[in-house]
């Protein structure tokens, strides 16, 4: 598949083929429709001791590709449209993740398109319980900047829901 990585030694984005990532336990393959990048994917590209290409983007919606057996019966099938939020190896259940998954005791939370790769690929892998059904009326190829947790989601949900 193709993705969109930063390359730090060529200090630009760059279209490489990489492999199609497997699901492993409570994760499915999302086929992405749409992916957006906001203010800190700038930060993610300037970390020290980055070395290697990776794949940005932790904003992203598309259609589920396929399921991990222990995603099966949690309410996501194959080609349901889905946007998802982009924290990864966290419990979900400590009193951390209860504040925020990056806050996680019992797992290592971390983030997609900063440590483990993003959303600007061809597909992506997903945790099913940071994902959610979207209406069948959105728009998949300009619905990807609603799930930024930070001033960009906050900015166009006060556009939907508080409308001038």
């Amino acid at each position: 598949m193709k993705a969109g990585q930063w390359d730090p030694k060529q200090g630009k984005v760059v279209i490489n083929e990489i492999a199609i990532p497997e699901p492993g336990p409570n994760e499915i393959v999302v086929k992405i429709t749409s992916a957006s990048l906001c203010h800190s994917d700038i930060m993610s590209i300037e970390r020290p001791g980055l070395e290697e290409p990776f794949t940005m983007g932790h904003e992203g919606v598309g259609t589920v590709e396929k399921l991990h057996p222990s995603t099966e019966g949690k309410g996501y099938t194959h080609g349901d449209a889905i946007g998802f939020l982009y924290i990864v190896g966290c419990c979900f259940e400590c009193e951390g993740c209860m504040v925020h998954n990056m806050q996680c005791l019992d797992g290592k939370a971390e983030v997609q398109g900063f440590t483990k790769p993003g959303f600007f690929a061809e597909y992506a892998i997903v945790d099913y319980r940071n994902a959610i059904h979207l209406p069948k009326n959105w728009n998949l190829k300009t619905s990807s900047v609603f799930f930024c947790a930070g001033i960009t989601g906050k900015y166009c949900l006060q556009i939907i829901f508080e409308p001038s």
